[in-house]
């Protein structure tokens, strides 16, 4: 079914609309409003995408290429297990603790620096934290190569310093 305002455009090359009704305008008009509301929705979406990038380590030392927050991807693994790598810890600490329960005032269980592989369960996740399995080192914090070290702990990890890795 045609709508008279492209029969109107069709038979004569103009606006003119031939059936008599006030002509369909399909692009409703611009106010201050709408604009707003525009301007509101865009502001969020890369509030968003930025706030779930923020602070994602990826940079390379030695052979490891750390290549990103690892939450981002854990959802692909159903049976939450999954192997992250330490990340993100520049500050004067230098290191992740890994605490006994899912908050920061928690008993310290363990104190990793950059690059330990952190196995994590996460089917076990309280806000932003994680349940550990266990740890283990191939890679010192610089990077380079060394025998498998086991880092036995259990507890629950932030998962802000938690990266995706490519060794």
């Amino acid at each position: 079914m045609t709508n008279s305002a492209s029969f109107s455009k069709k038979c004569l090359g103009n606006d003119v609309n031939l059936l008599g009704a006030a002509p369909i305008n399909p692009t409703p008009p611009k106010t201050k409003e709408s604009m707003n509301v525009k301007r509101l929705a865009a502001t969020a979406l890369i509030s968003t995408l930025l706030i779930s990038y923020a602070g994602a380590e990826t940079r390379t030392y030695g052979s490891i290429d750390l290549t990103g927050l690892a939450k981002a991807s854990w959802n692909l693994n159903p049976l939450g297990e999954s192997n992250a790598m330490v990340c993100n810890v520049n500050g004067p600490d230098g290191f992740l603790t890994i605490r006994a329960q899912p908050n920061s005032n928690s008993k310290a269980k363990r104190r990793l620096k950059r690059l330990a592989i952190v196995v994590v369960d996460t089917r076990e996740q309280v806000g932003k934290w994680v349940k550990v399995v266990t740890a283990n080192r191939t890679h010192s914090p610089s990077g380079q190569s060394q025998p498998l070290k086991d880092l036995r702990v259990t507890g629950w990890a932030h998962s802000n310093y938690l990266c995706d890795f490519l060794d």
